[in-house]
């Protein structure tokens, strides 16, 4: 049930912003600026009255919902942003670069690093110089 619901909150997310961007003239920057600002006002939000922005803590209606709203405007933001840059119109980028996608691909295992995951060429071990492991 909760892929279910996380695919209906990305379409309902990509929505928002194709129909601000293409049906009410809405600026691709203006929209991606929005949905930032957005995105940071629901975290620090939740931040204040839960202190915690821990995904692994969402055991209350009032987490769940903090964590429902970041995860729309994230896909929001998201589709915003992927627009204005595969348009062409960020800084620094040319139409139809294929950056996006090339980021989208690497940045899951990018951020599992930290976490314990091997990194290529890496020892084999994760612990460092701790003995045990």
């Amino acid at each position: 049930m909760c892929w279910l619901a996380v695919a209906l909150i990305s379409v309902v997310g990509t929505l928002i912003s194709d129909n601000l961007t293409d049906n009410m003239g809405v600026l691709l920057e203006t929209s991606t600026t929005v949905f930032a600002i957005v995105l940071a006002v629901v975290s620090v939000a939740r931040y204040r009255s839960e202190h915690t922005l821990s995904i692994h803590s969402v055991d209350t209606t009032r987490r769940e919902s903090f964590y429902w709203l970041a995860v729309l405007f994230a896909f929001a933001l998201a589709t915003s942003a992927g627009d204005l840059v595969e348009r062409g119109k960020a800084p620094g980028c040319r139409s139809g670069s294929g950056s996006l996608p090339a980021v989208a691909n690497w940045a899951p295992s990018l951020s599992s690093w930290p976490s314990g995951f091997r990194r290529p060429g890496s020892s084999g071990t994760n612990c460092g110089s701790r003995s045990g492991c």
